[in-house]
């Protein structure tokens, strides 16, 4: 999560998960840590309560 992906795209990825004919024992969610010199390291930082309702 933080990747640049938007909310839709989140909402999209609970939907999918959701919709499996079985549901995943576990889903491993990360939140970006930004490291200088890396591809990703100029994105937008997601806001700490946006990851939070995002997993909640």
């Amino acid at each position: 999560v933080g990747m640049g992906e938007s909310r839709d795209d989140r909402v999209g990825l609970l939907e999918s998960l959701a919709n499996l004919p079985e549901h995943p024992q576990s889903v491993p969610i990360n939140y970006l840590v930004q490291v200088a010199g890396t591809p990703l390291a100029g994105t937008a930082a997601l806001d700490p309560l946006e990851f939070v309702r995002t997993i909640a």
